[in-house]
């Protein structure tokens, strides 16, 4: 009951914050509240360490520990949220990697709701709970304050992707000699649902997630051109009705 209730107070949160983030008009005041989201984000993520030790608890890290390793694919949304927090907004990597960021930081929360359980049992749940709650409000800020994505950009959630695949991989292959073989980052031996078979396996879920992020490109297209169609028809009905009111001057004068 209180896993339930945290995620209905999460939600309501990250909708009322988004809906008036998308009403400030001010852009300086946009960038702060994202560096603020994102600052805070990783803070929160890593908050355990000051948490324990003033608890008097063992403030030593475990080596394979996701707090100092991008061993879960969060970690690398979070991280790039960061980075992209703080570029210049109408650069071509603000763009890139804020989509990758968009459709990641929506996913990778979905993914933490649907594999953990108890956020308020314990600190080290609860700052999981609340720094991928950060996450998806640093993702749903970029969507609403800054990035409509198109169809064209799931080529960027796919680099995105493939970025993870190859941390993964790299990481693996570093523990698998001498430290620790059973580390799984990005999931490719577990899968991002345990016992999920192979519609859930890290590749699968990357595929899904591109797939979304097209679709969605497809339907702000098609939102974009129409809108288009309809301001080219409003104009040509402006000069239309510009065009009878002169030849209507021109008859009472002739």
């Amino acid at each position: 009951m209180a896993d339930v209730l945290a995620i209905i107070i999460h939600y309501v949160f990250l909708i009322g914050f988004s809906i008036g983030f998308y009403l400030i008009r001010n852009r300086k005041a946009k960038d702060i509240l994202l560096k603020t989201v994102a600052v805070l984000c990783f803070f929160m993520h890593i908050s355990i360490f000051w948490v324990n030790s003033l608890m008097g608890k063992n403030t030593v890290v475990n080596p394979t520990s996701s707090l100092i390793w991008p061993i879960a694919f969060c970690n690398v949304v979070m991280y790039l949220l960061l980075v992209v927090a703080f570029l210049p907004k109408e650069s071509f990597w603000f763009r890139a990697i804020g989509c990758f960021v968009i459709f990641g930081g929506f996913f990778g929360t979905l993914g933490n709701i649907i594999g953990t359980s108890g956020y308020v049992a314990n600190y080290s749940n609860f700052k999981g709970f609340l720094s991928h709650g950060l996450m998806t409000l640093g993702a749903l800020m970029l969507l609403v304050g800054y990035i409509k994505p198109r169809a064209k950009d799931a080529i960027y959630v796919a680099m995105g992707f493939l970025l993870c695949g190859f941390i993964g991989i790299t990481i693996n292959l570093i523990f698998m000699f001498g430290i620790d073989s059973s580390v799984d980052a990005m999931w490719f031996r577990s899968g991002f649902v345990k016992r999920g078979g192979v519609f859930t396996t890290s590749w699968a879920m990357g595929i899904y997630i591109i797939l979304f992020s097209f679709v969605f490109g497809i339907l702000n297209d098609a939102r974009y051109n129409l809108g288009i169609r309809k301001e080219g028809a409003t104009k040509c009905q402006t000069q239309q009705n510009k065009h009878k009111l002169e030849q209507q001057k021109n008859t009472k004068r002739n």
